[in-house]
């Protein structure tokens, strides 16, 4: 008799919770959320660097930091040279504007979780080797042809 009461509370706990993580109560987007392929992903990283990501085709990635001048660092922002270049997966969902970035080469490993907004990414970059983590805003830089 006592336990009837108890899990009564449980089974609308249960419903209420579900109720608010339920994907149709989500509002639709209103911006693109969709990752670019036809140029890089920018973002400051200290006074003479920028943090560089290049998405490709087969939801591959590469990544690396190199100078400020983002015309000249995103000819070698590619997945054919592999001097400093991480390479790596991505991860994205259009319903929630998610992104995730595992990337590594023989030196580093880096993580990198966030949200896509339009031609912007806000990422939290982890570095897995270093254990260090820091927040960027990378901006979209359309290739050349």
């Amino acid at each position: 008799m006592k336990i009837t009461p108890f899990i009564l509370l449980l089974l609308i706990l249960s419903i209420s919770t579900f109720a608010q993580t339920d994907s149709s109560n989500i509002a639709p987007n209103t911006f693109d959320c969709e990752v670019k392929t036809n140029g890089v992903y920018y973002a400051n990283l200290d006074k003479e660097t920028n943090i560089y990501i290049h998405f490709h085709e087969n939801d591959t990635v590469v990544t690396t930091s190199s100078v400020k001048d983002v015309d000249l660092a995103s000819k070698f922002v590619n997945k054919t040279l592999g001097a400093g270049i991480l390479f790596g997966k991505y991860f994205s969902s259009d319903r929630t504007c998610n992104l995730r970035i595992k990337a590594k080469n023989e030196y580093s490993k880096v993580k990198m979780d966030g949200i896509i907004r339009d031609d912007k990414l806000v990422l939290t970059v982890v570095n897995v080797t270093e254990n260090t983590a820091r927040d960027f805003v990378f901006h979209f830089h359309e290739l050349k042809k």
